[in-house]
């Protein structure tokens, strides 16, 4: 998965626009997500807490 909205590139504007077009061809689109997707995925309960 690439995250699109947490990469960069110090190419310019126009080579970092090629980046997303071109994975997503490769990949697909679903492959291409954005950091609320992910944060979306992440379970934050604890189903047994662990006493330490």
């Amino acid at each position: 998965m690439i995250v699109t909205d947490a990469c960069a590139s110090d190419a310019g504007p126009d080579v970092h626009d090629a980046g997303p077009l071109v994975a997503r061809r490769l990949i697909g689109t679903g492959q291409l997500v954005d950091v609320e997707h992910v944060m979306g995925q992440l379970d934050t309960r604890v189903a047994d807490p662990v006493l330490e």
